[in-house]
């Protein structure tokens, strides 16, 4: 602060006298963006901003702090006065949050109208039944679901490899599943894999 009121020669006592609310300082600044080329920022500039954050950057940035400090950058390449910290924060979640509606928009655009239902199916519940032991969910005539998940390390039962053995599928007469997951596989495939992950049995399939 010494060294800019060198600088201006003005005192640096001065800088706590300053009227931040005055109409000097809208003078002032201004003064300063004409000196450096900039001008002030108007609502076509943030909507602008907004769409090229959420077209841009949203698909390959998750990082809130990396998008606000990319908005600052763009308005200083663009000799743009720079937005204030909570005007910068709020085009940042504008922008995700548009982001976000357009990327599911799309996403639901390429599913087939079976896939929807299926997926629709299983939000509301509709079509599901619980088999006679209780456990797991049935939509449409398929198992959709594993049936329990605890938590522990997996070991093999009698007869079971430790790790790597061979795959067990759906109703094989290996027997159910021990360990962590416990589940039936139906028609719509997957089956209980040999293969350990750090001695958890994994779903593949």
């Amino acid at each position: 602060m010494e060294y800019v009121a060198q600088q201006v020669k003005v005192p640096a006592e001065a800088w706590a006298d300053y009227d931040w609310q005055s109409k000097a300082i809208q003078r002032h600044r201004g003064e300063i963006r004409a000196a450096y080329g900039f001008r002030a920022n108007t609502e076509e500039d943030q909507d602008r901003l907004a769409a090229w954050l959420a077209t841009e950057l949203c698909p390959v940035e998750l990082s809130r702090d990396r998008l606000a400090a990319a908005v600052v950058a763009r308005c200083r390449n663009d000799h743009i006065e720079p937005l204030a910290p909570g005007q910068v924060r709020r085009l940042v979640g504008k922008a995700i949050k548009d982001f976000e509606k357009r990327f599911s928009r799309s996403t639901l655009d390429r599913l087939s109208h079976t896939t929807r239902s299926r997926l629709e199916d299983l939000i509301a519940g509709d079509g599901t039944e619980h088999g006679a032991d209780g456990e797991g969910a049935v939509a449409g005539g398929r198992a959709v679901a594993l049936h329990r998940v605890e938590d522990g390390p997996w070991r093999p039962g009698p007869g079971e490899p430790a790790c790597g053995g061979e795959q067990a599928g759906a109703g094989a007469a290996a027997g159910p599943a021990r360990g962590p997951v416990r589940g039936r596989v139906g028609e719509a495939g997957g089956r209980l894999a040999g293969p350990c992950v750090e001695g958890r049995r994994t779903w593949s399939g």
